[in-house]
């Protein structure tokens, strides 16, 4: 109930919990709060039954920013494909419709070309055009938790003499047990119950291993 003692708490205790992340998303101009949001929204949409609707939200994250193309998995373990068709409906309106609206057909190609080349190829294969490595791919270039980082770092535990890119073994290493937790996860998320609880506990672990 709005107002009441419990109310205050769900939504103070998390971001008491987070103001450190927020602030420092704020101060380098990120668009994680809108992610959470689009995220929030999503989950929330799915819970109350309208699942077209809550894929749409979780597609407008992925064409946001690509990382919560992930969560794809969520509907996916649940084979809820309402939620699959309203994800893709999303991301087609966002990055093929709408660009094509204003730069026109050939705009919307080249500008998700150059997405693909200067960010997507960087990052999973180390090629493509490296000029935004440094900001968005190299090793060290952001705050990173994944197993490549990990993998990398135990490699050269030294940060001045630690290589910017990663090895093709690291990479390898890196999508092994990835590709693992996300198969886990999935399995988890096909045997569990439907109920919101037990939904948001799956919703939960997909997004620990997007991170």
């Amino acid at each position: 109930v709005p107002g009441t003692r419990r109310w205050w708490a769900a939504g103070a205790g998390p971001l008491l919990l987070g103001i450190h992340g927020i602030g420092f998303t704020l101060s380098r101009g990120q668009v994680n709060l809108v992610l959470f949001a689009l995220m929030a929204a999503g989950f929330a949409a799915t819970a109350r039954g309208r699942r077209t609707l809550g894929g749409a939200w979780l597609g407008a994250a992925a064409a946001v920013k690509v990382i919560p193309a992930f969560l794809v998995l969520f509907p996916l373990a649940r084979r809820d494909w309402r939620g699959v068709l309203g994800g893709t409906l999303a991301v087609v309106a966002l990055l093929v419709v709408l660009p094509s609206a204003v730069w026109g057909v050939e705009g919307m190609a080249r500008a998700n070309a150059r997405l693909v080349e200067m960010v997507l190829a960087p990052g999973v294969t180390g090629g493509g055009d490296p000029t935004m490595a440094k900001e968005l791919t190299n090793a060290g270039a952001t705050d990173s938790q994944s197993w490549q980082s990990v993998f990398h770092n135990w490699q050269h535990p030294s940060r001045a003499t630690r290589p910017a890119e990663m090895a093709a073994h690291t990479r390898l290493a890196h999508w092994a047990v990835g590709g693992a937790m996300t198969l886990l996860t999935v399995w988890a998320g096909w045997r569990s119950r439907p109920t919101p609880a037990d939904q948001l506990i799956v919703f939960g672990c997909v997004g620990t291993v997007m991170v």
